[in-house]
């Protein structure tokens, strides 16, 4: 149309087309229309320009969202090239770094490991961010266009640019990550193969979108790629891998930190490396560790940081620096990571005791069956259903005549009645507990009844076995009513992790089979004298006939705790955090000599007898006299028993200076309860909102045997490696809310920590109560986690309480714990603690009378069940 009606072509045509076309008739019709258009109707309001932009901000970004995901597909030249490039980045590192992946045994094997993981994920991030440039310079000129125009904001441009990027990231993302991983021969595992996937996209998603910045912030894509070469040195430097965070100067580490490409290294090796706890190495110096401790001490890069599905694979990080037991027995203090672990022996040269009979030790051996009644974590005010189990135990005898039965703790938790038979007897006696080891797995019992202790002799306690001793596993498994005994020899001695007690603890491993019901039953050596408790065994598909013992220190230590405080209080500890000092630079930073040896102290909890007496820096050189080495171990020692009250002699230096502080040793207080020691749990019931406190049971009630994995990496953060302020700190968390009026907009809540109420910090359930039951304002005002509010009305809420206590039959809004904070006209006198009184048990026994009945019937073959 241009070139028919510029003026050269008008003057060959000897025409002016713009006068032909005033005297038209569609120029008369259009003049028509515009004087009748012109003229605004009777109703019309004058326009308004008020908005800036002639749509709302949700329809911009979906129409930019809509014009990118077009253009990206029209124009396939920039997604192909990438793709392609990544195809080929791929194959070369796989075939470059062939089956380097399973060669985890030595220093050199992890180092290229880690050399993969972050050259190749590196390589294709920075090609991302190069190629991206190209196309955000394009889109530049016509952003500046339609905002001149009024028809897009920055905002909703700048969002739809970056979103249309994930889909082609991600796609990019499974297919380098499915020819790399597999090609470089990682573990064949699905949660790694995905870790590894989701790292990688996160780091091409945030160098595209550091692309994308470079080239908004400069006038041209030159001057961009200068600038992206610029970091691209600084993020290589400060990663972590060519200089370790420990060997980085500390007006650097800031960069360290801020680094993204550290936390891209980070996550891909601890995701890789950070749980191979059975795998040793021995680094450059000679020293033999775990690959985890390998990178914590060169790296320090901790498998606890991986989130919420790796964090819960890690064992306890950072607890209790130094567990004693019975210390005229320790061997070795050796390090479980910042743990301090004991192995203890014996040096006793006494002369073996003669040979028992063999009819004697057996008939010290009792069958115990236990009903159990457990709480019901996610609905506090009620108990679960309960159940039946059957186990071994074994009668000994105290120093001052005390006629006693020992089992595992398992075998009676909860428990609402518990009865033993002896062999070749067909009567089952009441029993009582007397006191429940939950850290060491060990319970004390007693019979009333005389009957039982006729004609039978206690069990004699042996030295700590040694390995290839024989022994010999007695107890009532599964599989037979009569006695069973099995055989085997000690494989290893050393510090087991204890599957009930959360806890490590020396244990011994045997080869003999311990099955279902051979717990709690002795295991004695050739002499017939117990060197332990059958507690546990290991099941798995790649090894058979592994079983674990509670040695005899650890069951000493139950007993005399039991002696001196009428009760099992719990293992003892010093209250630290330490790391290793193997590194000379280290010791000589910290001023000491050649000839010195000992641990950093990295940090005091609050609630330790230690803080404010030992400082984070200061060096445990002795405990008790005792030298510690720079990796934690001490050598055999003899001396008195160490247990709570009692008070250590510590060395250490500090600024230099050698000196000793004594100490009093603390009881271990975690901040989220491993157990709760047979208590119910606690609960606060405010309209349908159900408060209660974060313990390990709970967790488990709430997310299943695999809660590690599946509860929030927030709550699992406070499991593992929170820390009381002060004493009576608990983690109070919302546990779930019921369907009612005044919390609607809540219903979908739980598992959420409650931080503070009408802004003063919760310290703990009792305190939460305290505070709802005095409210006299007219809202109600909970912060919770990730910054979020739960407001509800006063009187509506306690309106609604009251419904929800009849509706779902919760006997009061408080636990029986807390009912002194309630009026004494409001609440009946609570019933006491069935497990806490034993002296009530003969009562007890008969409110249950009737359900034993039919437990009994039910534990019978059909063929022996008689009707009544």
């Amino acid at each position: 149309m241009l070139e028919i009606s510029n003026p050269g072509h008008e003057a060959e045509l000897g025409l002016d087309l713009s006068e032909v076309y005033g005297k038209s008739d569609l120029a008369r019709e259009m003049l028509g229309v515009m004087e009748e258009r012109h003229k605004p109707a009777a109703d019309a309001k004058p326009l308004d320009y008020s908005e800036l932009h002639v749509a709302s901000a949700p329809t911009q970004f979906l129409v930019n969202l809509q014009r990118f995901f077009r253009m990206y597909w029209r124009s396939p030249e920039y997604n192909l090239t990438r793709y392609g490039i990544t195809l080929l980045v791929g194959f070369v590192f796989g075939s470059l770094f062939w089956r380097l992946g399973d060669n985890r045994t030595t220093v050199a094997g992890v180092f290229n490991i880690m050399g993969v993981l972050y050259s190749s994920t590196l390589f294709v991030g920075i090609s991302n961010c190069l190629s991206v440039q190209h196309v955000v310079a394009v889109q530049r000129a016509v952003m500046y266009r339609e905002r001149a125009a009024g028809t897009y904001g920055v905002l909703p441009f700048s969002l739809a640019q970056q979103l249309v990027e994930i889909p082609y990231i991600l796609v990019q993302s499974i297919v380098y990550c499915a020819i790399v991983y597999w090609m470089i021969w990682f573990a064949r595992d699905a949660a790694k193969f995905f870790w590894f996937l989701f790292y990688f996209f996160l780091t091409l998603s945030y160098f595209t979108f550091f692309g994308v910045m470079n080239t908004c912030l400069t006038p041209t894509v030159a001057f961009a790629n200068v600038l992206s070469s610029f970091f691209f040195g600084f993020f290589n430097l400060l990663s972590g891998f060519i200089i370790p965070q420990p060997f980085i100067p500390g007006w650097w580490i800031w960069a360290f930190w801020a680094n993204p490409v550290m936390w891209t290294l980070y996550g891909m090796i601890v995701s890789q490396l950070g749980d191979y706890t059975n795998e040793y190495i021995t680094d450059l110096n000679g020293n033999t560790m775990t690959i985890p401790d390998f990178l914590v001490e060169r790296f320090f890069f901790k498998h606890s940081m991986l989130g919420p599905i790796v964090a819960i694979l890690c064992t306890r990080a950072g607890t209790t620096g130094m567990q004693t037991l019975d210390l005229d027995q320790v061997t070795k203090v050796e390090a479980r990571g910042n743990q301090v672990i004991l192995t203890m022996g014996s040096q006793d040269d006494s002369e073996p005791e003669p040979a028992l009979d063999e009819a004697t030790v057996m008939d010290a051996v009792v069958k115990i069956f236990c009903v159990h009644t457990e709480p019901n974590y996610s609905l506090p005010w009620q108990r679960k259903r309960q159940y039946a189990s059957t186990s071994s135990g074994f009668i000994i005898a105290g120093e001052n005549g005390e006629r006693w039965l020992l089992t595992n703790a398992h075998s009676v938790e909860y428990y609402s009645q518990v009865k033993v038979k002896r062999r070749a007897d067909d009567r089952k006696f009441l029993a009582r507990v007397l006191a429940i080891g939950t850290e060491c797995d060990v319970a004390l019992l007693t019979v009333d009844d005389e009957e039982f202790w006729q004609g039978v002799e206690a069990v004699r306690f042996g030295q700590l076995p040694t390995l290839q001793d024989s022994v010999f596993v007695v107890g009532y498994p599964i599989g037979g009513d009569t006695i069973s005994v099995t055989s085997g020899v000690v494989s290893r001695i050393e510090v087991t992790a204890y599957a009930h007690g959360a806890t490590e603890l020396l244990g011994v491993q045997i080869d003999a089979a311990i099955n279902s019901g051979n717990s709690g039953g002795p295991v004695f050596n050739e002499m017939g004298l117990c060197v332990g408790i059958a507690f546990q065994s290991y099941a798995g598909s790649d090894a058979e006939n592994i079983g674990y013992v509670i040695p005899t220190p650890v069951i000493d230590h139950f007993l005399d705790d039991f002696k001196r405080n009428g009760t099992f209080t719990a293992f003892p500890a010093l209250g630290i955090q330490w790391q290793r000092m193997e590194s000379a630079a280290l010791r000589a930073a910290c001023g000491m000599r050649e000839d010195m040896k000992g641990v950093l102290i990295r940090s005091v909890y609050p609630c330790s007898h230690a803080y404010g007496r030992l400082l984070p820096g200061d060096i445990l050189m002795s405990f008790d006299g005792v030298q510690v080495a720079c990796d934690g171990t001490v050598p055999f020692r003899t001396g008195e028993r160490i247990a709570f009250g009692d008070v250590a002699n510590v060395g250490i230096l500090r600024n230099g200076q050698p000196m000793t502080v004594q100490l009093e040793l603390m009881r271990p207080n975690s901040l989220v309860p491993h157990h709760l020691h047979g208590r119910d749990p606690s609960f606060l019931v405010v309209a349908g909102i159900v408060f209660t406190v974060l313990t390990a049971p709970y967790l488990h009630s709430e997310y299943g045997e695999d809660f590690g994995r599946e509860a929030p990496v927030r709550l699992l953060e406070k499991l593992l490696l929170g820390k009381k302020r002060f004493p009576e700190e608990a983690v109070v968390v919302v546990s779930q809310v019921l369907a009612c009026d005044a919390t609607i907009g809540y219903e979908d809540w739980s598992n959420v920590q409650v931080h503070s109420f009408n802004g003063t910090p919760v310290r703990n359930l009792r305190h939460l109560a305290e505070m709802v039951l005095a409210c006299k304002e007219p809202y109600m005002r909970f912060d919770v986690d990730y910054d979020e509010v739960i407001i509800l009305e006063s009187a509506a809420a306690r309106a609604a309480t009251e419904e929800m206590l009849q509706l779902h039959s919760i006997p009061n809004i408080v636990s029986k714990d807390l009912l002194d904070l309630l009026p004494s006209t409001q609440h009946p006198q609570p019933p006491p603690q069935q497990h806490q009184q034993p002296e009530q048990q003969q009562e007890q026994d008969q409110l249950h009378a009737a359900d034993q009945l039919l437990v009994q019937a039910q534990q019978q073959p059909a063929s022996q069940q008689v009707l009544p």
